[in-house]
């Protein structure tokens, strides 16, 4: 019910938007939330119902023609909004499925770029897309961001009252406008996969329903000839390589399992072939991105026959074309692993001693698990308290196990 109420957050929220029109955000935001709280007070004891987004709507439209007849200001536009609600609820009752995902598909791609318009900063812009259409909550934003709740939350409200006040259109925009309100897009989805595929907050480190909205909202985008350009290619083909390792990556505790120790007969192939078809297709034309390196790295991992025979030394030249493109102390901590295994540990330390600064990173926990990795490959006796550092920061539950783990081989050696 978790996934189905993310999905369809979303999804309400957009044909709502489409229809209402982008000042009245505030109230699709209301009457849908409220719509699935009825959902969860109903459903577990009257079943799921044939057509759970109908359901939704037609309760959200209901809700929301109520809150229009109260409303003083908008007595004159009452009958056309009225109109409009039936006329969407009707729809999702009457009309033939495909017809129905066709008008949310379109209301969905549509609202991604209101969410990106440029009259709005970058960050309200992701915060935007995040929470009205991948269904984020404020901290879970906040994670991603790496602030606090308040700030995300007044960027909202702020978000909000600029659509609201320019009364922004939900027609997708001119080719003057496209690519940057497109790389916004891309980003905002990038943002969203990688929480699925590596937690920052909750019990669990995998979140395979993020990922899968993540990779529906951009397939979205593929039908629409402007969107399809090799950056968004490229974007598919690293979720799709991400994918492909997705059912081996957790134990049957739900703890991960370290690359070196996955069963690669549990990789997806379907999601492997998938991927290389994808990256083929983003290498057309002559511009480079972030997307496609970071592809070319997990199509090595993906590729590769074993953890030994994995070409580290190319994922680590990779990684040092993705320092010198996005910079930033993740990539080269990445970089030093990559170094690590294909030079050793020492090299991989020197890389991250040379290119890391500890104090920007003190509070990064897989910063200090990479360097407790190699020291103790090294035997180095500072390991067990680089280790202790790491568990102290660590955020989920699975990551604290698989470090005491790691702690208790170093302690029996």
């Amino acid at each position: 019910m978790d996934h189905l109420f993310r999905q369809e957050y979303g999804r309400l929220v957009a044909i709502l938007t489409r229809q209402l029109g982008s000042a009245r955000l505030p109230l699709v935001e209301d009457v849908v939330q409220d719509a699935l709280l009825r959902a969860a007070q109903v459903w577990p004891y009257r079943g799921l119902p044939p057509n759970p987004t109908a359901w939704l709507l037609t309760t959200a439209r209901n809700r929301a023609h109520d809150i229009c007849r109260r409303n003083q200001r908008w007595q004159k536009s009452e009958p056309a909004i009225t109109q409009l609600l039936e006329s969407t609820a009707a729809q999702a009752m009457d009309s033939a499925d495909a017809t129905f995902e066709n008008e949310i598909r379109d209301a969905e791609l549509r609202m991604m770029f209101v969410c990106c318009h440029p009259g709005l900063s970058s960050d309200a812009q992701l915060a935007l897309i995040l929470k009205t259409l991948a269904g984020f909550g404020e901290q879970e934003i906040a994670t991603a961001f790496l602030t606090t709740r308040p700030t995300i939350a007044k960027r909202l409200v702020r978000a909000r009252k600029f659509l609201r006040e320019a009364d922004v259109s939900i027609d997708l925009p001119a080719d003057a406008e496209l690519e940057d309100r497109l790389h916004t897009v891309l980003h905002a989805l990038y943002l969203l996969f990688n929480e699925g595929f590596k937690a920052s907050t909750g019990e669990r480190i995998i979140r395979n329903e993020l990922c899968r909205e993540a990779d529906r909202l951009l397939s979205a985008l593929g039908p629409w000839a402007p969107a399809a350009i090799p950056q968004t290619l490229a974007l598919a083909a690293l979720f799709a390589f991400h994918r492909t390792r997705l059912p081996a990556r957790l134990d049957g505790e739900g703890d991960p399992v370290i690359l070196a120790d996955q069963d690669r007969r549990a990789w997806d192939q379907g999601q492997l072939r998938r991927g290389m078809k994808l990256l083929s297709a983003s290498a057309q034309g002559d511009q480079l991105s972030r997307y496609h390196i970071e592809a070319g790295i997990a199509a090595c991992h993906s590729l590769a026959p074993s953890f030994e025979k994995t070409d580290w030394n190319h994922i680590a030249q990779l990684y040092g074309q993705l320092e010198n493109f996005a910079p930033s102390p993740a990539v080269s901590i990445n970089r030093a692993i990559a170094i690590a295994r294909a030079e050793g540990a020492a090299a991989g330390l020197v890389h991250l001693n040379a290119h890391v600064d500890p104090t920007t990173v003190d509070s990064y926990h897989l910063y200090h698990a990479a360097r407790a990795d190699m020291l103790s490959e090294l035997n180095d006796p500072s390991a067990l308290s680089v280790y202790e550092r790491a568990l102290e920061l660590a955020p989920l539950a699975a990551e604290r196990r698989s470090l005491r783990r790691r702690m208790e081989g170093l302690e029996n050696d």
